[in-house]
């Protein structure tokens, strides 16, 4: 299965092993979401010149596609496992508390979600990803004025990601501003 493949990848390029173009391969055959796989490799562009030298970095790019896999297959309660199984090895990274703010938003556990991505933000205040997640846990649970502010500053960061318009334009009909919202769709 691509999972056994990207552990092995893992396993035999030891400490010669980088968030590749290999590795995205990898993970796009295992069924990850485009989202996560945008984040992994903005993650990885970041270190592409230096390898992942440390047995925990190694671990964590193994529970990393774990979870992964267990997204692919709805399995949420697993990919929160392999998240903090993670988060416990290198607290922070980033990435890890967006994704494993993910598996919490996606079984419904919002105010936990939303923990995840501030904390990802006291990390990594330039995290498109974390500022377009919480902005949209924030919509959930009633505060527009937080979700457009999250929004905003997403699309501010990264004025090409159309996925960030989108949600700032519904965000920004929800508070009742249309005419703005428009300009976003």
């Amino acid at each position: 299965s691509p999972g056994r493949e990207i552990a092995r990848q893992v396993a035999t390029r030891g400490v010669a092993f980088a968030l590749d173009q290999e590795y995205l391969r990898l993970l796009r055959q295992a069924g990850a979401d485009n989202t996560l796989i945008k984040r992994i490799d903005s993650q990885g562009k970041e270190t592409r010149t230096r390898v992942a030298a440390t047995t925990e970095e190694k671990s964590v790019i193994d529970l990393l596609g774990r979870a992964v896999e267990f997204k692919r297959t709805w399995q949420w309660r697993q990919m929160e496992s392999q998240c903090r199984a993670a988060l416990r090895v290198i607290p922070q990274k980033s990435i890890l508390h967006v994704v494993l703010g993910d598996a919490l938003h996606s079984r419904g556990d919002i105010r936990d979600a939303i923990s995840e991505y501030q904390a990802a933000l006291r990390i990594d205040t330039e995290s498109v990803e974390a500022h377009i997640d919480l902005g949209l846990a924030l919509g959930e649970i009633g505060d527009a004025g937080g979700a457009v502010r999250e929004l905003e500053t997403a699309v501010r960061l990264d004025p090409n990601h159309a996925g960030a318009h989108s949600d700032l334009g519904a965000a920004l009909s929800t508070k009742g501003d249309d005419e703005r919202a428009i300009t976003e769709y």
